[in-house]
Formats: C-alpha cells, sequence, structure tokens
C-alpha cells in the first residue's frame, strides 16, 4: 500500500532519474501535500511551488480516522489481491457518471472526458467498454496524522517563490489548523502569494482559466519565465 511521504521520495526519485539540478513543481490535493513537503525539504532544489487547493493534509477528528482503518485495510488487502486482475468495465457514458459522482461533483461533467485520456483502457472482455486503468490501492490510503508542531516546522522552511490557489467551494484546507499554516508560511515566506477563486477542488479543471489568469503575472513577478 502507499505511504504519503513516499510521493515525496518519488518526486526526488524522478528528479535524480533525469538528473535535473531544479525542478519546479505545480501540484494539486495529494500532490500539493507531497510538493510542499519536498520543497520544504529541498529547498534549493526547487525553483517555484505551485498549490491548487491543498497544502497540508486536513485536520480531521482523530476518532473518525481511526474508525475508518479497518475498513480501509481491509480494502487494501483486497485490491492486492486484484493487482494482476482487470478492473470491471463500463460504457464511456457510464465511466464519464461514476467519476463525476465519486467525486462528488467536483469534477464537472464536461471534465470528465479529459482525465478518461489517460485514466482509462479498453475493456478485453468487452470491446465496447472501457476500466479505470489506475492502481486501485490508490484508493485505499491510509490517512496518518502527523504532529502539528513536526507540520509547522515544517512549513517555516517553504522558501521558494510559491503560489497558492484555493478553491472557494471546495471543503479541503479549510479547517482551523490548514488556515493556520496558510498563514504561517505567509508570514514566513514573502514570496507567497495566496488567491481564492469560485470553483470546486478541481477547478482547475473545469475552469482552467481562472488558474492560468494568476499563474502567469506569477511567473512574471518572480521572473519565472
Amino acid at each position: 500500500m502507499y505511504y504519503p511521504w513516499e510521493f515525496v521520495r518519488l518526486i526526488l526519485f524522478i528528479k535524480e532519474y533525469y538528473k535535473w539540478d531544479k525542478i519546479s513543481l505545480l501540484c494539486h490535493s495529494m500532490g500539493a501535500i507531497a510538493g510542499l513537503r519536498f520543497a520544504s525539504l529541498f529547498p534549493d532544489e526547487v525553483a517555484f511551488y505551485i498549490a491548487i487547493d491543498s497544502l497540508v493534509s486536513d485536520d480531521y477528528d482523530l476518532h473518525l480516522v481511526v474508525d475508518k482503518y479497518p475498513k480501509t485495510l481491509r480494502n487494501i488487502q483486497i485490491a492486492q489481491t486484484r493487482l494482476e486482475d482487470e478492473p470491471p468495465s463500463y460504457t464511456i457514458e457510464e465511466m464519464t457518471k461514476i467519476w463525476h459522482m465519486g467525486t462528488m461533483k467536483s469534477v464537472a461533467l464536461e471534465s470528465v472526458k479529459h482525465l478518461l485520456k489517460r485514466g482509462s483502457k479498453p475493456s478485453s472482455r468487452d470491446p465496447n467498454k472501457y476500466y479505470f486503468s489506475r492502481d486501485s490501492r490508490l484508493k485505499h490510503t491510509l490517512f496518518n496524522p502527523e504532529n502539528k508542531k513536526f507540520v509547522e516546522a515544517l512549513v517555516k522552511r517553504l522558501s521558494c517563490p510559491s503560489l497558492y490557489v484555493k478553491g472557494l467551494d471546495s471543503p479541503y484546507a479549510s479547517d482551523e489548523f490548514s488556515v493556520e499554516m496558510r498563514e504561517m508560511i505567509r508570514k514566513n515566506n514573502p514570496k507567497f502569494d495566496c488567491h481564492f477563486v469560485p470553483g470546486t477542488h478541481h477547478v482547475h479543471l473545469n475552469d482552467p482559466e481562472k488558474i492560468a489568469d494568476l499563474i502567469l503575472p506569477f511567473y512574471q513577478k518572480y521572473n519565472l519565465i
């Protein structure tokens, strides 16, 4: 199964594999959390960091987290036994609705088609159907609460030019601790720009112009292009 800090190591692996001196991070959600961790730990190796809708893990009720662990572990166990099996298949119309509803309608129906280009494969059983090609273990990642002082020490190290865009209609990154960490970054990093835009957790996918209109001035402000 996957451990959230493994995503940070993966960024390091890719950077070293391609022998890049510096990398630029454009991240969303879990990727944004991993990106902040990497940028904070390797400040001299990151040109800039752009985060959409997340910076740190949300501060969930730990009793609810523990309540979910048994079911999550069982689902991980089941997923491990099916790694070589073809997943259930659907028509494109069915997949579009499943993806839309699976994100609590955060991904607009019109936007799903873009995700399906790389997120689906033709079924070997039925030529008229497709299956979700993602690693099914990603659906069942265990949430690992971290010591808040540790997270605080981490975010204080973010020093590269950073842009954070928060979707106003997204439920994420709205808890007290997430807001506190955002403001701590703002206080400690003079190159931290923060913007709030109307849109869901997937605002970058549904309304990319809203994000582009913020990213391009950010590039120019810090001479990144």
